[in-house]
């Protein structure tokens, strides 16, 4: 169970990084508003992984 949970962690953690790697082109508003949002994404991945996997604790 521990591995699957890491999994959907890491899935987490990608889908934030895509979204923090987006830029919009002249949409300088648009291109901020996908940074925070993977940002929060990014975080609540690694959040999840630390309650929900525990993988801080061995």
């Amino acid at each position: 169970m521990k591995i699957i949970h890491s999994i959907i962690g890491i899935l987490i953690i990608l889908v934030g990084s895509l979204f923090i790697s987006i830029t919009v082109d002249n949409e300088v508003f648009r291109t901020i508003i996908y940074k925070v949002m993977g940002a929060l994404i990014w975080l609540l991945g690694i959040l999840y992984l630390k309650k929900v996997a525990k993988l801080g604790k061995q």
